[in-house]
């Protein structure tokens, strides 16, 4: 089947139905970036776990055989037979058990630290979810302001093709001019190019969020209304809620705690260390060397650092550095949280602003243009000043639709910068 026609039967198949909270989960299911944080943290996991390990002895086996060119003989007295002290062939089974024995604490450290770097790369997923989150939901609202606008723009096209009619009649019976005819022709134009650049708008923006929530490119969906959450906080409430909740603040602190385990354990290193170790040997050939054929031991080692060229004192130096660093990159995404709260907040009262004083205007542009309208029936206002009325109000009409979803768009910008669910 050519490309076009399954396009086609794609565009003219039935409407895909989606709220809000519905296209968020496709998306964070499609989401590549969502998918590496997962795989990260399941790597942790894993790798506390190889950690873990170092509390569990180690056990080991050899099977080792070694065959002599030839074997070795002992003359004891001279001229009397050979002694045969080594046979061709030897055969030696091993099996060995070490436990290394905590005394440092470095394996309890180790196991804390890849802890907290776990909580580290769970709040990143945090952070890329609520990116995605947000993404999506100013897709989707920008979908829905483009839809408002293409029906706000057809009723905008249909009444400059009512006022076209109405200034060819009084062209044609005489009582109008040409140039009100030739404005209402030009309205109509610039209605209709309006009316197809916000359907070239819808069309990009729906494309965008099907590929967000993986559906075909130019599939239509049918949106849900957004209800989002209301805000009746002081700023200060929401700058001190985004510190302590949002991901790249606690991610931060996480960070900076790994850090400090990560002096704690080379400091360790500069420690002594015990190691337990059982090992039992099988020798089934005998031979000279070896007069037993089983032999067992069990030891208790304990090493005494006495010299390593300061080693462990430049590692715990360099441990150190990374640490006062972490500190500081937690200071400052703390403040960087507490700018992006006041940013938001800052827009979002403004955006809620400018929304109430369109729709004022909207009230007093309507008002004008039924005026406008009132006196060019009555033969007492010019056709000029009717047109110049309803273009105020094709106007207003926009201006309220974008004012709206600019306000909408805020609330969602700040409530995830808070730290809230969207």
């Amino acid at each position: 089947m050519p490309y076009w026609v399954m396009m086609q039967a794609v565009v003219q198949a039935k409407p895909q139905q989606f709220s809000l909270q519905s296209a968020i989960a496709a998306s964070l299911k499609k989401s590549a970036a969502v998918q590496i944080a997962n795989k990260v943290i399941v790597a942790d996991a894993y790798r506390t776990g190889s950690l873990r390990s170092g509390y569990q002895p180690v056990i080991t086996g050899l099977a080792q055989v070694t065959v002599f060119d030839q074997a070795t003989r002992i003359r004891f007295v001279p001229g009397a037979p050979a002694t045969q002290t080594i046979p061709g062939q030897m055969e030696a089974f091993t099996l060995s058990l070490a436990q290394r024995i905590d005394i440092n604490g470095q394996i309890k450290l180790a196991v804390s630290q890849s802890k907290l770097q776990q909580i580290a790369d769970q709040c990143a997923l945090g952070g890329v979810q609520r990116a995605r989150v947000l993404l999506t939901v100013e897709t989707y609202l920008h979908v829905q302001r483009m839809r408002a606008r293409i029906a706000a723009a057809d009723l905008a096209l249909k009444s400059a093709i009512a006022h076209r009619m109405l200034a060819q009649a009084a062209f044609d019976e005489g009582t109008g001019q040409r140039v009100d005819l030739l404005r209402a022709e030009t309205a109509v134009v610039e209605a209709e190019l309006l009316l197809s650049v916000m359907e070239s708008g819808e069309a990009t923006y729906r494309a965008t969020l099907n590929n967000l929530i993986d559906v075909q490119l130019v599939s239509e969906l049918e949106l849900e209304p957004v209800s989002l959450g209301k805000i009746s906080v002081s700023l200060d409430h929401l700058v001190r809620q985004a510190m302590d909740t949002r991901d790249d603040s606690l991610r931060a602190d996480a960070v900076f705690r790994t850090a400090e385990f990560g002096v704690r354990i080379v400091s360790a290193g500069g420690r002594p260390s015990a190691n337990l170790s059982a090992l039992t040997a099988d020798y089934p050939t005998f031979s000279f060397q070896t007069p037993r054929e089983r032999v067992g031991q069990i030891s208790l080692g304990i090493t005494f650092p006495i010299s390593d060229g300061k080693f462990v004192q430049n590692k715990v130096n360099e441990a150190l550095q990374v640490a006062t660093s972490a500190r500081i990159e937690r200071e400052r995404t703390r403040n960087a949280v507490a700018l992006d709260v006041t940013r938001g907040y800052i827009a979002w009262q403004q955006a809620e602003r400018a929304a109430d004083a369109a729709l004022r205007a909207r009230v007093f542009a309507t008002e004008a243009r039924d005026i406008a309208r009132v006196r060019y029936q009555e033969h007492v206002g010019s056709y000029l000043d009717l047109l110049d009325a309803q273009v105020v109000q094709v106007r207003s009409d926009a201006l309220v639709i974008d004012t709206a979803f600019d306000a909408l768009i805020a609330r969602a910008t700040l409530l995830s910068a808070a730290g809230n669910q969207l």
